[in-house]
């Protein structure tokens, strides 16, 4: 598979590394660093401001120059000692090749490049100051911000699984806000390609994937399911922790006491709901996947998408602005 990796495309010009590239070029940091160190603030800065890290690798900020915006860069985690070259960049440009493809969508973080500098891999993305999670869980949300939230996101999702791609570890701390007061999802690492294009058939997968109290029963049974009924799950599990200012349960396994409430008496908790969107979210929340909706039903029932989009307030949120992750 070939790839642009090209750093000073990324970093200093006005263009945008295209989405199909036609070579290989890994471009050492350093180097690139050196070509403007007399003219961007971000080459005095080059190691950014730390936003967020985890197993994968760290994500920094740098700061707008110029016409240039401001940067989220993540440096993924290094090598380890006698790891195969191939199993350790199959994860990494799996990331990238998938973050770019849905990168066209307005509530995808846009990714521009990736690079390496002898030592690690980076890559470059666009920068969302405001996180979902610390809005929701500081009350800063009204609930027609809330409608409009997950409206956007619903939208996101529906695209992805338009394009054949599960998302895979759909979370409070996975989706950003921009300045323009709309949603961006992040992580593009535990995504999965489940359809090839032309074909209609589902391709499962194995293996849990994501945070525990995002997984749907089906991924944390150990056997094969569909992604995108996954998806599904957890952006129900979404909306209810963003209702009730705390996650249901920590895991959807029947030895955790919260679970194996809901999975008896569903009811019980739907009724802390907005009444308009019970039966909506407990369809999403259906044990058996089979029985869950599709995010194409989602977006075509209209009690779900009650909100027009990009309505948060961002005065309001430049007060409550606080580190971000991207991991």
């Amino acid at each position: 598979m070939l790839l642009l990796l090209d750093c000073i495309n990324a970093f200093f010009t006005d263009t945008v590394p295209p989405w199909s590239c036609s070579t290989f070029r890994p471009i050492p940091l350093n180097t690139c660093l050196s070509h403007a160190v007399h003219s961007s603030p971000l080459l005095q800065h080059s190691s950014g401001t730390l936003l967020g890290h985890g197993f994968s690798g760290a994500v920094h900020s740098f700061p707008a120059f110029g016409s240039h915006p401001a940067l989220a860069v993540k440096t993924f985690a290094s090598q380890n000692p006698g790891e195969d070259t191939d199993t350790y960049l199959s994860p990494i440009l799996n990331e990238y090749n998938l973050a770019s493809l849905l990168s066209h969508h307005p509530g995808i973080i846009k990714t521009y490049d990736l690079f390496t500098d002898g030592q690690h891999w980076h890559q470059s993305m666009e920068y969302a100051p405001f996180r979902l999670q610390d809005l929701v869980t500081g009350g800063k949300l009204s609930k027609d911000e809330v409608d409009c939230v997950f409206a956007e996101i619903f939208d996101v999702v529906n695209y992805m699984h338009g394009l054949g791609v599960a998302h895979l570890d759909l979370k409070m701390s996975n989706v950003m806000v921009g300045e323009d007061g709309r949603v961006r999802v992040i992580d593009f690492g535990s995504a999965v390609k489940f359809q090839v294009e032309y074909e209609n058939d589902v391709v499962f997968v194995s293996g849990e994937h994501g945070a525990l109290s995002f997984s749907a029963p089906e991924v944390l049974g150990g056997i094969p399911y569909d992604p995108k009924l996954a998806d599904v799950w957890a952006l129900g599990v979404m909306y209810v922790c963003t209702i009730l200012g705390r996650c249901p349960w920590q895991q959807a396994r029947t030895f955790d006491e919260s679970y194996q409430r809901f999975s008896s008496r569903p009811e019980d908790l739907l009724e802390l709901l907005p009444r308009h969107l019970r039966y909506n979210i407990g369809r999403m929340l259906k044990i058996d996947p089979a029985q869950r909706l599709t995010m194409d039903e989602i977006v075509q029932n209209g009690t779900l998408l009650q909100a027009s989009k990009g309505c948060l307030n961002l005065e309001r949120l430049a007060a409550s602005r606080a580190p971000n992750e991207y991991e």
